[in-house]
């Protein structure tokens, strides 16, 4: 998997959930170039010009939870996520909890 570098601010991931995962892959392969690759029994890591950029799940998949909807997820990449989620409310936004993704 290649490493993701980007600066604070930025976006640096994306997770798609659709009930479509095949129409998604074709679509975004012909409108931008993404490629996917198999990640068995999980759904597909998507590539832009070699580098992982994000994935598409089966919204219908067995790990998907029941009653989950079909949505698109940004993140876009901070230095201290519970800061930018306190923040975010304190100015009367909406943000799920923050959660540690690992070093990406």
């Amino acid at each position: 998997m290649t490493t993701r570098i980007r600066d604070v601010g930025e976006f640096c991931w994306l997770n798609m959930l659709t009930s479509r995962p095949a129409d998604a892959r074709d679509f975004y392969a012909a409108v931008f170039g993404w490629t996917c690759i198999e990640m068995p029994g999980m759904g597909h890591r998507i590539q832009a010009g070699g580098r992982d950029i994000g994935a598409i799940f089966d919204l219908d998949g067995p790990d998907t939870p029941p009653g989950a909807s079909a949505e698109l997820g940004v993140m876009v990449k901070v230095t201290d996520a519970d800061a930018t989620v306190a923040r975010v409310l304190s100015l009367g936004g909406s943000a799920r909890p923050a959660w540690d993704i690992g070093p990406a």
